[in-house]
């Protein structure tokens, strides 16, 4: 289907939060902080992800980067 997973612009916006995140996790901001800088993000006007399936991607980075946390603080 067009504009239906991989390398759509929500798709890639999703992709551009985890990697964000690491970077401000890398920074000292906390998880809570990162999303609700996500948050904030993606109720601008306009935004790619400005609407009830975008914004879906906030919580699935958000989780990915929590999972990613846990491995790495597991492994520590």
């Amino acid at each position: 289907s067009k504009d239906v997973g991989a390398e759509t612009a929500d798709s890639r916006a999703g992709e551009a939060m985890v990697h964000k995140g690491i970077r401000l996790l890398k920074e000292g901001v906390s998880l809570k902080e990162v999303e609700q800088y996500f948050k904030e993000v993606v109720n601008q006007p306009g935004h790619v992800l400005n609407s009830k399936s975008g914004k879906k991607w906030v919580k699935s980075a958000v989780a990915g980067l929590r999972k990613m946390l846990d491995r790495v603080l597991s492994d520590a």
